[in-house]
């Protein structure tokens, strides 16, 4: 997906972050006390709506025992507060690590389906290999011909990019100037070795582009059994993709498409309405419309009980237009999302290929399709893990993104923290040598198989992998983490809640 740009202190300290999402609001009033500064005072905001609307309240203490005026900032503040949930399964590590200040590049990115980075993503695929995964067109990287699969052999002329990374301090030597180079950058050389064994450098300038989510379609033809394969890798707000996606299903069904590949991958999120669709389009006519149930959200008991602290009652929202309360209410009140069947196909068979990038509306797409298609398949590795979202509330000129809600499928499955499972719980590694659509890609080929296509109607058998599967996965992961990741539910007002 996109990048997300937030402040260094927090990029390493928190840094498993990184969202489920609602609409944000814009222009957040606080509340004034003149005894206080205007820091103190912020810092005061961000405590009582975190409490408030935090999905573990009860494991933050009270504001005297925690004295917010004693931190430096919202960004350590904020890890503060996350850090109270602990893990059930391990409590030397808290449960929250998605949480998160943001600049504003979210909603921009969701809202508006603009980005303003170098418009491609790289992966490490062994501690000395690292690959571009994907680039979107029209970006800076798509229009200086960057693709897929290329490998980085050196940025800004440095060729010292062994991966170093110390997990203990979050730094090393390579690694952050690969981060500064990718993420904190305007300008940068980036030198690739083609597949053709040639080498290219492009200096590339960040600059703002549409974001077409939809990098890759096609309709495979193996004697006559039709197969749609398409890669989907951001759920942009609906009114940005819908038609987009639309032409892509009418494709499908005009064709005779009875199998459906869902490659998402690198999809970390986005917003939920538009999950909700893509849902609706490959379930089954018998879901219905507006008759069963596709989900429930559960929020803290603070917001059906309306119990809100002083601070909260009096802040509002969208330049002051609405009551944040009033917002809170309506998302406790209408938490309940029904089937309403889209589109005409109805496949009889759905493979998802996904991987530790996926994660939130994209886990939440599965999750909501599982209990009601006719058959379905997951190929790859672990998803991410996240199965909650957040509401964004602008304080201080940073949007706070806090663990706000839980959502669950209609027979209640919704506690996946530790991801959705491949098949059998096998995980298979990604090769990034092969392109979108070429069916010696590994999961491509593997979905395939699946559906009951041969290595013989697929021609040539897949290479061997080049790289320590033991090793590469929790390295590329490690990078991976700073793209966007999360789940967009729209507020009445056009607020963002995550």
């Amino acid at each position: 997906m996109y990048n997300i740009k937030i402040g260094k202190p927090l990029l390493f300290a928190a840094l498993a972050l990184l969202t489920a999402c609602h609409k944000k609001d814009k222009g957040s009033s606080t509340p004034t006390n003149t005894t206080l500064s205007l820091a103190d005072r912020t810092k005061d905001t961000l405590y009582y709506i975190f409490k408030d609307e935090y999905l573990w309240t009860d494991a933050i203490p009270d504001y005297n025992t925690f004295k917010p005026h004693s931190i430096d900032s919202l960004e350590p503040e904020l890890d503060a507060l996350m850090s109270y949930k602990r893990d059930s399964l391990d409590p030397t590590k808290a449960k929250d690590h998605y949480s998160f200040l943001d600049d504003g590049s979210v909603s921009e990115a969701l809202d508006q389906g603009r980005a303003g980075d170098f418009g491609f993503n790289i992966g490490f695929y062994n501690y000395d290999d690292i690959r571009s995964t994907y680039v979107y067109p029209g970006s800076p990287a798509g229009l200086a011909g960057v693709k897929r699969g290329w490998k980085l052999t050196a940025v800004n002329g440095d060729t010292s990019l062994y991966y170093d990374l110390n997990e203990t301090t979050g730094h090393g030597t390579n690694y952050d100037r690969l981060v500064d180079a990718f993420y904190y950058s305007s300008q940068t050389a980036f030198t690739f070795l083609k597949p053709d064994n040639s080498s290219v450098t492009v200096n590339l300038t960040t600059t703002t582009y549409d974001i077409n989510p939809l990098l890759y379609s096609n309709i495979f033809n193996f004697n006559g059994h039709k197969i749609g394969y398409f890669v989907f890798n951001s759920f942009l707000s609906l009114d940005i993709v819908k038609s987009r996606l639309d032409s892509l299903f009418g494709a499908f069904a005009s064709a005779g498409v009875t199998d459906v590949i869902a490659d998402i991958r690198y999809n970390g999120g986005g917003a939920v309405e538009t999950s909700e669709y893509l849902a609706n389009l490959l379930a089954p006519a018998s879901v219905g419309t507006n008759t069963k149930l596709m989900y429930t959200e559960y929020f803290n008991s603070a917001l059906i009980n309306k119990q809100y602290n002083a601070y909260t009652k009096v802040m509002r929202i969208e330049n002051g237009q609405y009551k944040l309360t009033d917002e809170y209410d309506y998302l406790v009140e209408n938490n309940i999302a029904k089937w309403a069947k889209a589109g005409t196909l109805s496949p009889n068979n759905v493979v998802f290929i996904a991987t530790g990038q996926t994660a939130s509306a994209s886990e939440l797409l599965i999750n909501n399709l599982k209990p009601v298609l006719p058959a379905w398949h997951q190929v790859g590795t672990y998803t991410y893990g996240k199965p909650v979202g957040f509401i964004g509330i602008t304080i201080g000129g940073k949007d706070m993104y806090a663990i706000s809600f839980s959502i669950k499928n209609s027979q209640n499955v919704g506690d996946y923290y530790y991801g959705l499972s491949p098949d059998g719980g096998t995980e298979t590694y990604e090769d990034a040598r092969e392109d979108f659509g070429d069916t010696q890609e590994v999961y491509l080929h593997q979905a395939l198989n699946i559906l009951g296509i041969t290595d013989a109607q697929l021609g040539s058998r897949l290479r061997g992998h080049d790289f320590n599967p033991y090793l590469r996965p929790s390295v590329n992961q490690d990078f991976s983490l700073r793209a966007f990741k999360g789940m967009v539910l729209k507020l009445p007002h056009q607020g963002l809640h995550k």
